[in-house]
């Protein structure tokens, strides 16, 4: 697929089927700045940060609970950060909806049901997975990704819940594009537990799970997201478009309505569908230039905790989505090492050579700006870590962002995490993102690019205007998605519908994110601090109360 900013373009609007190259598109006019917000950021810039940096120092004892102190900065090595790439394009017309057709038999249907999984909802306890051991890991046994409430696997089909998905045969039409006996289960943990009531689900599509090599369009896989926990069904798409316009990796989307036809009944409407490309080797030699490193899918991890030195107990925890070296899982041993069994000064001269900082910091700045506790923020997952072969130095990738722009309810509410603190965005301790800012060059950094994407992206007029503009182009198939779903008789808010069902619309959202992220840059104002709690392995003890610079 293109990069995200080439698929928000003009196009004919309408509702027949499309092919997915139909969707790309050509740039249209650049997002806009107001006056008054960029002369305020303009005198803003230059004053900043004066005496923001913690002070003294301190080496960090392994497990510790206590933040770090701050490294003076004339002891440490000079920070570069790249400046903010030249942004996408506003879409001068919506984008095509496209649709997609399920052709399965009633008896497939039945069986993409899960056989396991469901918490204490619908399925009882998943049981837990086996631990990897060093006698498993000497037979060449790949470990099972690690179920349980706190330890997540959605893009293998056991996580949160423990979900086992089955994958059966399908017939998927894609615009004119008919492809046979295509490998079809659903996704999702949270997302599914609300959607299981309803026809209504996510999908993840394989071309080639049964016919070797078939793909389309030059994808093996692609993602049919049902937004069960996202009201506005925008999350995803518009939070990609933020990590895109920050130069990073992320996925295009698209957006589509799905039809389930059952043997030979006629087509169903399931409804509104966001259609997301996997993350996958095809993507890291797109984005990366890269294909051949560790592509980890860490499993309720937060601050990249320490167990140990042998490589079987990173195994399970990381998931690794394909086999890794031995050199590989070395060197995620040595990341958890530097980032929790060295000194200060240590840290500092070693963690540019293990991770690629500064793009850490803009994925930092993403999240901290979408209020996305669902993340390596809060919850430790929906995240991809990759192990770059060419530089020998770990990436952050984006994922499942459709509890950003403030739907995770568990770490505060919407009107909370839109005021969500620059300075300590995170629940509880986060040994990697506490590190890191505690050093004034790289909090300086990060704030930069906060800066850099309030005033060029994230802001009304911006990333608000497609916002509001795309809340418009859905609003037909949201219409037309609750006609289909009254019609069958079922709910909307599902089995766990209070899981992110605020629904606020994202343009609202960034207007008030915005005037509390100027605020807080000011000093003028305070930040919400999330509550320590439903974090991931690695995550500590945090601090109550409100930050502010």
């Amino acid at each position: 697929m293109p990069p995200l900013a080439q698929t928000l373009h003009p196009g004919p609007q309408g509702t027949g089927p499309v092919s997915l190259a139909a969707w790309r598109g050509r740039p249209g006019p650049g997002l806009r700045l107001t006056a008054a917000l960029a002369c305020w950021l303009a005198g803003l810039f230059a004053s900043l940060l004066a005496g923001c940096g913690r002070s003294g120092t301190s080496a960090i004892p392994a497990n510790s609970d206590s933040a770090p102190a701050a490294v003076p900065a004339g002891d440490l090595p000079a920070i570069r950060v790249a400046p903010l790439p030249p942004q996408p394009a506003l879409p001068e017309a919506p984008p095509e909806l496209g649709r997609i057709e399920l052709r399965l038999s009633a008896t497939a249907f039945q069986q993409l049901e899960p056989s396991r999984g469901g918490l204490f909802f619908q399925g009882g306890n998943a049981p837990a997975a086996p631990p990897h051991t060093p006698e498993a890991r000497a037979r060449g046994e790949r470990p099972q990704p690690a179920v349980g409430f706190f330890n997540f696997g959605e893009d293998s089909g056991a996580g949160t819940f423990g979900f086992d998905f089955p994958m059966v045969k399908a017939d998927v039409q894609l615009g004119p594009t008919l492809l046979r006996d295509v490998g079809v289960r659903y996704k999702g943990n949270g997302s599914y537990q609300t959607a299981r009531s309803g026809r209504k689900r996510s999908f993840k599509l394989e071309f080639d799970h049964f016919v070797p090599n078939q793909k389309f369009e030059g994808e093996s896989k692609l993602n049919l997201n049902g937004n069960g926990l996202d009201p506005t069904q925008l999350r995803d798409a518009l939070g990609y478009r933020l990590f895109a316009a920050a130069g990073l990796p992320a996925p295009t989307t698209r957006f589509a309505e799905v039809f389930l036809q059952l043997d030979s009944s006629p087509p169903e409407l399931l409804g509104l569908y966001t259609v997301v490309e996997q993350v996958d080797r095809g993507f890291l030699r797109q984005h990366l230039g890269s294909e051949s490193g560790l592509l980890l899918k860490p499993e309720g991890i937060k601050g990249i905790p320490w167990f140990g030195t042998e490589i079987y107990r990173y195994e399970q925890p990381y998931n690794a989505k394909w086999r890794g070296t031995d050199r590989q899982w070395e060197r995620v041993i040595e990341f958890a090492r530097v980032v929790n069994r060295t000194e200060d000064a240590e840290f500092e001269q070693a963690i540019d050579t293990i991770l690629d900082v500064d793009r850490f910091l803009r994925f930092l700045a993403c999240h901290v700006l979408l209020g996305n506790l669902d993340s390596f923020l809060g919850t430790g997952h929906n995240y991809y870590l990759y192990l770059d072969d060419a530089t020998d130095r770990f990436v952050f990738l984006p994922w499942d962002l459709d509890l950003s722009f403030g739907g995770f309810f568990m770490a505060g509410s919407v009107e909370e995490l839109a005021d969500l603190s620059l300075q300590h965005p995170h629940q509880g301790n986060n040994r990697l993102i506490d590190r890191l800012l505690q050093n004034p060059a790289r909090r300086e950094a990060y704030l930069n690019h906060v800066r850099d994407l309030v005033s060029q992206v994230f802001h009304p007029e911006g990333l608000g205007a497609l916002a509001a503009a795309w809340e418009e182009f859905v609003t037909p198939a949201k219409q037309r998605e609750t006609a289909a779903r009254d019609q069958r008789g079922e709910s909307e808010a599902g089995v766990f519908g209070m899981w992110g069902r605020s629904g606020m619309p994202p343009a609202q959202f960034i207007e008030l994110r915005t005037a509390s992220v100027l605020g807080q840059l000011s000093g003028t104002t305070t930040g919400f601090v999330p509550q320590p709690g439903w974090g991931g392995r690695g995550a500590g003890r945090g601090r109550n109360g409100r930050g502010r610079f």
